[in-house]
């Protein structure tokens, strides 16, 4: 019996862990699935790409799936320097 269980009559085996993600537009934070994920591309200049299964290999950027987000994430050009691969980074 552990003493120190602040809560003895809940089970720690059952509660289950939610992922939470932070908007790259409004900095939100919210649980990873109420959010849409693009990866950075192989070629600086295709952009984002989307990542509906969230599941693709590579740095992920997460926005709210709210239009005011999704309008403002095509002028979000932060992507390029956190990929590793924008135009000051092109060794």
């Amino acid at each position: 019996m552990i003493k120190n269980n602040p809560l003895p009559d809940q089970d720690m085996a059952g509660t289950k862990h939610v992922p939470v993600r932070t908007c790259v537009v409004c900095r939100d934070r919210k649980p990873k699935a109420d959010l849409e994920r693009y990866v950075c591309p192989a070629n600086p200049e295709q952009g984002l790409q989307p990542d509906p299964g969230k599941k693709r290999p590579g740095r992920g950027f997460y926005t709210c799936k709210s239009p005011e987000c999704a309008g403002k994430l095509a002028r979000f050009r932060g992507w390029r320097h956190k990929c590793k691969r924008g135009k000051d980074n092109d060794h």
